[in-house]
């Protein structure tokens, strides 16, 4: 069942010893079958009572060889019944018979497989010494079946049909085990506490099977056909263990090994963790072809990150099937441009690492970075087009910048998007550089800290029509002010919790806040919305909508009262689930907005496809218009085309009595910027919701005292 080589690939450890043993196993066997063909020439033949069972075992014998039961999609294993009948067949006739046969069904079967002609020869001889052994054991029982004497196994050979079979497996899985160890490097130990638990079942089987086969070939040669199910089931418990461990460690797409499996390879290499069963470096190697393991080589042990540029573009042009084309062929370029003791693996989405032991110094990890990149970039062709596809690449190296897996994972993470940002192919980790710091670190678990005493304010910074300067909403803001460092800026704690997975905690505890607030304003009859932004972390969260009902409720809030701002750059993420997300806030009854638009992101499809409300200029836009003509002319043509979709505009950053004039005449909407107000704690922001118009709105000098009962 085991096939211990891969014709396509040459040894990956001692060639000179493996030969050496494959030659001197193929003579002993060659030598002794060949002496059992003279010594047997003349000798008696079949009688007529033992020729059909005969024929029918010799015929599975070479069905088994031709046609296996089941062959395994990754693994390097397949299930072929030749083993039970070459066994019953040893019971029935003899060890001269069973030997030939199974030589001929080798001979043909490698033939038909085209297997190298040393591997056929190995093949042949293995089963030859495995089946003399069993042989030998019967012998020591006093039985010596012939073709001319056929044996019916009994209950009282029990220990007899027992000692054989093990005599058989042990024989031939020392040769199987001990080629394999010879041609990874890995020890004959480690291979057989590898394979044990797979082999076991195989032995079971066919040790009881081949028996019952032997007693009703005796009696009723054709209904050998019943015991085909039964293998079966033997042979799919024992396989489907092994194909369930390639499963749970290989990438399905591309069949390189996946995050799990570099995970494991690189601790055994980094010495942080024991080599399961002494087997050395586990059978999860480059390529994804025949597993192999091989020895660590001395030297540096490099860990490269690589993500392709733009992918999203091929998959939103091409479709994803031209994605998943592309995805294979980087992982085929990446294999073939690697050395043998190099790990590929993919990590998800457009996102591969490559493991490299034994590197020399910092050039040669530098040398092997610019050979990936050089490979990913040659042209492909992909649906009658040629694309020019570019990837960025992070180096980190063992132990120079890290001595545990998970840090030399975040440094060559933290040199890859180093990479990209500079668009420079490459780039080694340099602290100096990495953000994610021992000090972010620590401003993390503040963060963390912050939210759980309820230390993170929220500001609301109202939003003026244009019509009359009166407040027609406000935006909640985040605002933390540390016991030690002061004021944070909202950009740095947001951006660090939405790098953490802490974004979804800050969003449910913004929309707390301003929900109960809303709440209290709603029920004093200021009725205007509060809009709270949201990441793509809380979009693709798949409880994000039932969550926001579950808020809405608590407080007793109308949808109509929240507003959701996402940000264009959130609709990068997973176009199905960020569309299903919105959707399901739109039929809530919660108004969206999206925020920052013209960065880059957002298109006519986008605006059409799904359900906003209104959109928000970006301030970069808006502070321009009194200068830039351009700035001015997207300005206006954004305003036109959001009005002719049916979408209300607000424009973010207006500063200055000049910029409110110019966007009045463009026909926007409402304005948000420093000149209606900053973003005001509710004790404050209350006394502009009492006076109904912004104590800065143009041509406005009112301005009044917030009642106590309007703050929660």
């Amino acid at each position: 069942m085991h096939r211990p080589f891969e014709p396509d690939y040459g040894p990956k450890a001692d060639p000179g010893r493996l030969y050496a043993f494959v030659a001197s196993v193929s003579a002993a066997g060659i030598t002794i079958l060949a002496a059992l063909l003279v010594l047997n020439w003349h000798g008696s033949g079949p009688t007529t009572q033992s020729v059909p069972a005969l024929l029918m075992t010799i015929c599975l014998v070479f069905l088994g060889e031709l046609r296996p039961l089941m062959k395994l999609q990754h693994t390097n294993r397949e299930a072929a019944t030749t083993t039970v009948f070459t066994i019953a067949l040893l019971m029935l006739a003899g060890w001269p018979l069973a030997a030939m046969v199974q030589a001929a069904a080798s001979l043909v079967g490698g033939a038909a497989g085209r297997r190298t002609w040393w591997r056929i020869l190995f093949n042949v001889s293995q089963f030859t010494l495995s089946l003399g052994a069993a042989c030998l054991v019967l012998r020591g029982f006093g039985i010596v079946p012939t073709p001319g004497r056929p044996w019916a196994p009994s209950v009282t050979s029990m220990a007899a049909i027992l000692l054989a079979g093990v005599a058989y497996f042990v024989v031939n899985l020392f040769f199987v085990w001990q080629a394999v160890a010879l041609w990874t490097g890995v020890r004959l130990i480690g291979i057989a506490r590898r394979e044990w638990r797979v082999e076991l079942q195989v032995v079971g089987a066919s040790v009881v099977l081949a028996p019952l086969i032997t007693v009703v070939m005796r009696h009723e040669p054709y209904l050998i056909v019943l015991f085909i199910p039964v293998l079966l089931v033997f042979y799919r418990s024992a396989l489907a263990f092994d194909e369930s461990e390639w499963q749970s460690l290989h990438d399905p797409l591309t069949a390189l090994p996946n995050r799990k499996a570099l995970r494991r390879q690189a601790e055994i290499m980094l010495g942080t963790v024991p080599a399961a069963g002494d087997d050395g470096p586990s059978s999860l190697y480059s390529s994804g072809r025949t597993p192999a393991a091989v020895a660590v080589p001395h030297g540096k042990i490099g860990l490269f990150l690589l993500d392709l540029d733009r992918f999203k573009e091929v998959n939103d042009t091409l479709g994803h099937a031209a994605g998943d084309e592309l995805i294979r062929e980087v992982a085929q370029r990446l294999s073939a441009a690697v050395r043998a003791e190099d790990m590929v693996a993919r990590l998800g989405g457009d996102e591969f690492a490559v493991l490299l032991p034994g590197l020399p110094d910092v050039e040669a990890a530098q040398q092997l970075a610019q050979r990936l990149l050089d490979a990913v970039a040659v042209p492909y062709r992909l649906h009658g087009f040629n694309l020019d596809v570019e990837a960025s690449l992070g180096i980190a190296l063992h132990p120079d910048d890290a001595s545990h897996y998970d840090v030399l994972l975040r440094h060559a993470d933290v040199a890859m998007y180093e990479a990209k940002r500079g668009k420079t192919g490459y780039v080694r980790y340099d602290p100096a550089k990495d953000r994610n710091s021992p000090d972010r670190l620590a401003l993390l678990s503040d963060l963390r800290e912050a939210l759980d005493a309820g230390r993170i304010e929220v500001h609301y910074q109202p939003q003026a029509s244009f019509k009359d300067g009166r407040v027609v909403g406000v935006e909640a803001l985040a605002r933390w002010r540390h016991d030690v460092r002061g004021a944070i800026p909202p950009e740095t704690f947001v951006k660090l919790a939405e790098n953490s997975g802490l974004m979804a905690r800050l969003t449910e505890y913004i929309l707390d806040i301003s929900l109960r607030q809303a709440a209290l304003w709603w029920r004093n009859g200021y009725g205007v919305p509060i809009a709270v932004n949201v990441s793509l972390r809380d979009i693709e969260s798949p409880h994000f909508v039932e969550m926001v009902e579950r808020k809405l409720a608590q407080h007793r809030v109308r949808p109509e009262a929240l507003r959701l701002e996402v940000a264009e750059r959130v609709l990068v993420g997973d176009a199905q689930s960020v569309r299903a997300a919105l959707i399901g806030l739109s039929k809530l009854g919660v108004r969206l907005s999206l925020d920052n638009f013209g960065t880059g992101y957002a298109s006519l499809l986008t605006l059409r496809r799904l359900p906003f409300d209104e959109i928000k200029i970006d301030r970069s836009f808006v502070g321009g218009i009194g200068f830039d003509a351009d700035d001015a002319a997207i300005v206006r043509s954004t305003i036109d085309l959001a009005h002719s979709l049916g979408l209300r505009v607000v424009a973010e950053g207006v500063e200055d009595p000049a910029t409110w004039s110019t966007l009045e005449d463009y026909g926007c909407d409402e304005a948000q910027g420093w000149l209606v107000a900053k973003a005001l704690p509710a004790s404050e922001i209350c006394a502009v919701l009492a006076q109904g118009v912004p104590s800065a709105a143009p041509g406005s000098s009112a301005n009044g005292t917030a009642p106590d009962q309007l703050s929660a």
